[in-house]
C-alpha cells in the first residue's frame, strides 16, 4: 500500500513540476510574436501530459483501494 501512495504521490508531484515549467517557461515563450508552430503547441501538450498524470495517479490509488477491498472480504 505504501509504495502505491509513493508511485501516485510521484505522479502527482510530476504534473505539478509540468504545471509550473508550463506556466513559467512555456506559455509565454508561445506568445512571442515570432515563437513557431512547435512552440505554441507545446502548452496544450503539456497540459494533457499533466492531464494524463493526474488520471494515472487517480487510477493508481482507485485499483489499490478497489484490491484492498477485496481482500478484506
Amino acid at each position: 500500500m505504501n509504495d502505491v501512495k509513493q508511485q501516485a504521490t510521484l505522479l502527482f508531484a510530476l504534473a505539478s513540476v509540468l504545471s509550473g515549467m508550463n506556466v513559467v517557461l512555456l506559455v509565454p515563450a508561445a506568445q512571442h510574436p515570432q515563437a513557431g508552430l512547435f512552440t505554441q503547441a507545446l502548452p496544450f501538450t503539456v497540459l494533457a501530459l499533466m492531464l494524463g498524470l493526474v488520471l494515472a495517479g487517480a487510477r493508481t490509488l482507485r485499483s489499490d483501494r478497489r484490491q484492498e477491498q477485496e481482500q478484506g472480504q
